[in-house]
């Protein structure tokens, strides 16, 4: 006789058990999802979470950060920053290019209020990632609205990384660079030069982005039905592999 599979999900049958809900699921699945990680992400890809508050939770975390960076600086002080973080990766800085940072200063939070715009097509674009995967793996059809609770709940350590930037932005006392703004990057915590690629690739991630792949690690093994290696796969192996793209761009240009 087989052993019952712990990642699938059982049909449900019928039952007079009472369920006992928090008085604040949502504060305590937060926590959860640092100690008790596992149970979130099975509730999640099974439906037990919703989406739409966790969805406005992450828009409202990454987008405090995008606001208070140039509103915490002048125009002169935004031009100065951004000169300076061009330099720490190494590229030269012509009056040109001086010229086009000056034009955008005094319009860096409205281009980054229009940005804000793209986090939900960011989601919506992951979850389809997990989705086909999914589909691809999966033993049984998975459907897309497991997929985004999946890309949502997986996500909410970015809520941690935000309150540490504004926190950041609030304490410092001189205007931060893009690289600075974010102190638990591996390349800030590992005082990585950003001129290497070592320090770009670095500065891509942090403890909370890798917890963030964990809870999708575990979230998708539920997704597909228990597969370990697929779930290594997807949840570590490929986004690893974009960010060390995404970090190659400018010494590749």
């Amino acid at each position: 006789m087989s052993e019952p599979n712990p990642y699938q999900t059982p049909e449900a049958e019928p039952t007079n058990t009472v369920v006992t809900k928090h008085k604040y699921p949502l504060l305590s699945s937060l926590l959860d999802v640092f100690i008790a990680p596992n149970k979130v992400m099975s509730q999640v890809v099974k439906g037990g979470y919703g989406w739409w508050l966790p969805t406005l939770i992450l828009m409202i975390a990454m987008a405090a950060p995008l606001i208070l960076h140039p509103l915490s600086m002048t125009s002169g002080q935004y031009v100065e920053m951004q000169v300076e973080q061009l330099e720490a990766m190494g590229q030269e800085v012509t009056s040109d290019v001086v010229a086009g940072i000056q034009m955008t200063a005094d319009f860096a939070v409205w281009m980054n209020l229009v940005g804000i715009i793209i986090f939900p097509i960011v989601f919506v674009i992951s979850a389809l990632y997990y989705w086909l995967a999914g589909l691809v793996v999966a033993e049984d059809r998975p459907k897309f609205s497991m997929a985004y609770n999946l890309t949502v709940w997986s996500m909410m350590p970015v809520v941690f990384t935000s309150l540490l930037q504004v926190i950041n932005i609030q304490l410092s006392g001189a205007p931060l660079n893009q690289f600075e703004l974010d102190p638990t990057t591996f390349s800030n915590l590992l005082a990585l030069p950003m001129e290497t690629y070592a320090g770009a690739l670095a500065a891509t991630l942090n403890p909370f982005s890798i917890w963030a792949m964990v809870l999708a690690f575990l979230g998708f093994r539920y997704l597909n039905g228990g597969g370990t290696v697929s779930a290594v796969i997807v949840a570590f192996v490929l986004p690893l592999l974009l960010s060390a793209s995404i970090a190659a761009i400018p010494f590749a240009l």
